[in-house]
Protein backbone atom coordinates (compact mmCIF):
# COMPACT_ATOMS: atom_id res chain seq x y z
CA UNK A 1 0.00 0.00 0.00
CA UNK A 2 3.28 2.44 1.26
CA UNK A 3 4.56 1.84 -2.91
CA UNK A 4 1.12 2.54 -4.03
CA UNK A 5 0.61 5.51 -2.31
CA UNK A 6 4.02 6.62 -3.90
CA UNK A 7 2.66 6.75 -7.52
CA UNK A 8 1.29 10.36 -8.92
CA UNK A 9 -2.01 11.43 -8.40
CA UNK A 10 -1.72 8.89 -4.62
CA UNK A 11 -1.18 9.94 -1.23
CA UNK A 12 -0.76 6.47 1.44
CA UNK A 13 -2.30 7.65 4.88
CA UNK A 14 -2.90 4.97 7.61
CA UNK A 15 -6.63 5.15 8.76
CA UNK A 16 -6.21 6.37 12.28
CA UNK A 17 -3.90 8.91 11.00
CA UNK A 18 -6.48 10.04 8.53
CA UNK A 19 -9.34 10.55 11.06
CA UNK A 20 -7.08 12.61 13.01
CA UNK A 21 -6.31 14.68 10.02
CA UNK A 22 -8.39 18.42 9.57
CA UNK A 23 -10.29 18.02 6.99
CA UNK A 24 -8.89 20.92 5.11
CA UNK A 25 -5.57 19.13 4.89
CA UNK A 26 -6.57 16.42 2.92
CA UNK A 27 -6.29 17.11 -0.69
CA UNK A 28 -9.81 16.46 -2.68
CA UNK A 29 -7.23 15.92 -5.80
CA UNK A 30 -5.70 13.07 -5.19
CA UNK A 31 -6.49 8.94 -4.46
CA UNK A 32 -6.20 8.31 -0.97
CA UNK A 33 -4.70 5.69 -0.57
CA UNK A 34 -5.94 4.39 3.21
CA UNK A 35 -4.30 1.42 5.25
CA UNK A 36 -5.46 -0.56 8.32
CA UNK A 37 -8.85 0.23 8.71
CA UNK A 38 -8.82 -2.58 11.06
CA UNK A 39 -6.80 -0.40 13.17
CA UNK A 40 -9.12 2.11 13.60
CA UNK A 41 -11.74 -0.02 15.70
CA UNK A 42 -9.29 0.15 18.41
CA UNK A 43 -8.70 4.14 18.36
CA UNK A 44 -12.65 5.02 17.64
CA UNK A 45 -15.63 4.01 18.60
CA UNK A 46 -18.36 3.02 16.22
CA UNK A 47 -17.76 1.13 12.87
CA UNK A 48 -14.71 2.07 11.79
CA UNK A 49 -15.21 1.93 7.83
CA UNK A 50 -18.33 4.42 8.81
CA UNK A 51 -15.96 6.65 10.54
CA UNK A 52 -13.60 6.78 7.17
CA UNK A 53 -16.44 6.86 5.33
CA UNK A 54 -18.16 10.11 6.93
CA UNK A 55 -14.42 11.19 7.26
CA UNK A 56 -14.31 11.29 3.53
CA UNK A 57 -17.43 12.94 2.91
CA UNK A 58 -16.57 15.75 5.12
CA UNK A 59 -13.21 16.12 2.65
CA UNK A 60 -15.21 16.35 -1.05
CA UNK A 61 -15.47 12.32 -0.96
CA UNK A 62 -11.96 12.00 -2.59
CA UNK A 63 -11.31 8.79 -4.71
CA UNK A 64 -9.95 6.39 -2.27
CA UNK A 65 -8.46 2.52 -2.05
CA UNK A 66 -8.83 1.57 1.10
CA UNK A 67 -7.29 -1.99 2.48
CA UNK A 68 -7.89 -3.95 5.73
CA UNK A 69 -7.89 -7.75 6.90
CA UNK A 70 -10.49 -10.08 5.15
CA UNK A 71 -12.00 -10.73 8.40
CA UNK A 72 -13.00 -7.45 9.42
CA UNK A 73 -14.24 -6.55 6.51
CA UNK A 74 -18.48 -6.94 6.18
CA UNK A 75 -18.55 -7.27 2.19
CA UNK A 76 -22.31 -6.70 1.28
CA UNK A 77 -23.28 -4.30 4.42
CA UNK A 78 -19.72 -1.94 3.08
CA UNK A 79 -20.42 -2.35 -0.37
CA UNK A 80 -24.11 -0.55 0.41
CA UNK A 81 -22.26 1.72 2.43
CA UNK A 82 -19.83 2.94 -0.24
CA UNK A 83 -21.95 2.67 -2.96
CA UNK A 84 -24.64 5.38 -1.18
CA UNK A 85 -21.90 7.55 -0.66
CA UNK A 86 -20.15 7.64 -4.31
CA UNK A 87 -22.79 6.01 -6.55
CA UNK A 88 -21.45 2.59 -7.11
CA UNK A 89 -20.27 0.02 -5.26
CA UNK A 90 -16.20 -0.53 -4.98
CA UNK A 91 -14.15 -3.07 -6.67
CA UNK A 92 -12.91 -6.19 -3.87
CA UNK A 93 -9.72 -7.29 -4.26
CA UNK A 94 -8.18 -9.90 -1.69
CA UNK A 95 -4.65 -11.24 -1.60
CA UNK A 96 -4.26 -14.39 -1.52
CA UNK A 97 -1.23 -16.26 0.52
CA UNK A 98 2.14 -17.04 -1.27
CA UNK A 99 2.57 -20.66 -2.25
CA UNK A 100 5.75 -22.48 -0.41
CA UNK A 101 7.29 -22.29 -3.57
CA UNK A 102 6.39 -18.28 -4.02
CA UNK A 103 7.88 -17.70 -0.22
CA UNK A 104 11.11 -19.70 -0.70
CA UNK A 105 11.40 -17.59 -4.12
CA UNK A 106 10.67 -14.37 -1.87
CA UNK A 107 12.85 -14.88 0.41
CA UNK A 108 15.82 -15.76 -2.29
CA UNK A 109 15.21 -12.62 -3.83
CA UNK A 110 15.88 -10.80 -0.94
CA UNK A 111 18.86 -12.42 0.05
CA UNK A 112 20.60 -12.16 -3.43
CA UNK A 113 19.24 -8.46 -3.99
CA UNK A 114 21.47 -7.42 -1.34
CA UNK A 115 24.70 -9.09 -2.77
CA UNK A 116 24.58 -6.13 -5.34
Amino acid sequence: MKKLGTLDGCQFIRATSFLRQTNDSIPETVWLIIDGLDEVAAMEEGDPLHNVLKKLSACGRPPFIISCRAAEWRGVTARFDIADDYGDAPLELHLEPFSDEEAINMGTIRYTSHLF
